[in-house]
């Protein structure tokens, strides 16, 4: 913003009862000079405040477009964490699945099961080393 000064009137040739019969005529000329003076610095201050507020106000278009943006992109990520939110649950469900099998593996009661759980595991043990050898 421009930084003007207000500027005060001259009241030197004024006594307390008014202006000074003296300098009645220059006293006009000089009061209508200094109104003309302030008219102008006014219609310049208002002129500038006039482009400030342009400013102003294109930035603050600025402002609203990029808040958009920001909403647009906020709601496009509530979406994707719902769907990974959805994607979690899924996982559990498959996960306590998968432990409860385990845990029904753990407990076998017949010396039968166990043996055939020990040898497809060591079957299994084996091809993992071989294809890690081999890689």
């Amino acid at each position: 913003m421009s930084g003007y000064k207000y500027t005060a009137l001259n009241f030197d040739d004024m006594d307390d009862d008014g202006p000074s019969t003296s300098s009645a005529g220059n006293n006009n000329q000089s009061s209508d000079n200094n109104f003309q003076d302030i008219l102008f610095k006014q219609q310049q201050i208002i002129k500038d405040q006039d482009e400030d507020l342009d400013l102003v106000s294109k930035s603050m278009g600025h402002l609203k477009n990029m808040s958009y943006k920001i909403h647009e992109e906020l709601e496009e990520q509530n979406i994707m964490l719902d769907e990974l939110g959805t994607d979690m649950e899924r996982v559990d469900t498959k996960l306590d699945g998968v432990m409860k099998k385990m845990a029904k593996l753990t407990n076998l009661d017949d010396d039968k099961r166990q043996c055939k759980m020990i040898l497809i595991l060591s079957i299994l043990l084996f091809f993992l080393v071989i294809v890690l050898i081999m890689a």
